[in-house]
């Protein structure tokens, strides 16, 4: 489950070589934290590029708001084989 965010936003935790929870489904107009809370660094990239972070150093953080429903397949860019899902309602 993802940790509530403020204003009611979920975070998404990036925790060694994953993404906690790996699926998640939020409705539209959420915004999505995520939090590199491993020891290296680590981005978080949209398949279809509608977001893109920068590199996140340990401890740093990205937010993007959802605002077209879909399915959003999403992973580091630095380590390929993280990857994760969100579906926007």
């Amino acid at each position: 489950m993802a940790s509530p965010g403020v204003g009611g936003g979920v975070v998404i935790d990036v925790v060694n070589f994953g993404f906690e929870p790996p699926t998640l489904t939020v409705p539209v107009g959420t915004t999505v934290t995520w939090v590199n809370v491993s020891g290296t660094i680590h981005n978080v990239v949209d398949t279809n590029e509608r977001f893109v972070s920068p590199v996140l150093d340990p401890g740093e953080s990205f937010q993007t708001q959802v605002t077209e429903p879909g399915l959003y397949d999403y992973a580091c860019t630095i380590h390929p084989n993280m990857k994760a899902e969100l579906t926007v309602e």
